[in-house]
């Protein structure tokens, strides 16, 4: 919307598209055609599929996410990752009629330290994935606080709350530090419609290697 803004306030059309949006993302559901009884009630808002992120992510990131995310589907399923997660291998009796594994309550691991673990496929895309999602929420959801906090600044609107909340923000004495954490004081940090909104991290490359968790 600021950035549509040429010069003043936002137009109803703006407002209505934002509404609109902020309406998908809160109240979107996944019905579909496989139960149209239920889409018609509930499908109003259909949400993005999962797939869909999980394929922006990766192109953001790495392709590896995309091993790691069908090996982690398939260990929540009792499928081939569950097995081989909590299983041992199997081991062929010596008449070659029939094998033995066995199966525990928790992801087999070696006997000693100096032995790896039984399975690792499954263990080292729990780490990677993991450790990739610190890196997105870390810097992703401190972005995302910075547009809500620019919102807040550009449109005045806690000052029009009558009760006190965590994001209460206000641009207090022109000589103190603007409470958008830009460093800037107030008088030099103007949150205005015709500004730019603070952008938000879309790629997780570090020179031009991705950003992808160590498996140690």
């Amino acid at each position: 919307v600021k950035e549509d803004t040429k010069g003043g306030l936002p137009d109803y059309q703006q407002y209505r598209s934002l509404s609109l949006w902020i309406w998908q993302t809160m109240w979107g559901s996944k019905f579909d055609d496989r139960a149209p009884h239920l889409k018609e009630h509930w499908g109003k808002f259909q949400r993005t599929n999962v797939l869909s992120h999980i394929d922006k992510l990766a192109k953001a990131s790495s392709p590896q996410l995309q091993d790691d995310y069908a090996w982690l589907c398939n260990a929540v399923h009792p499928s081939v990752g569950g097995t081989l997660l909590y299983s041992s291998p199997l081991l062929a009796h010596e008449s070659k009629t029939h094998a033995f594994s066995w199966l525990g309550p928790f992801p087999m691991r070696a006997a000693s330290p100096t032995e790896k673990s039984s399975e690792e496929t499954v263990q080292r895309a729990l780490v990677r994935a993991s450790s990739l999602a610190v890196v997105v929420l870390e810097r992703v959801l401190d972005d995302s606080l910075r547009v809500v906090d620019d919102i807040g600044l550009t449109t005045g609107a806690p000052r029009l709350a009558n009760f006190e909340y965590w994001r209460n923000l206000a641009a207090g004495d022109r000589n103190q530090p603007c409470p958008c954490r830009s460093g800037r004081k107030n008088k030099r940090c103007s949150h205005s419609w015709t500004d730019p909104s603070p952008s938000i991290q879309s790629d997780f490359h570090e020179g031009g290697s991705p950003v992808y968790g160590s498996t140690r």
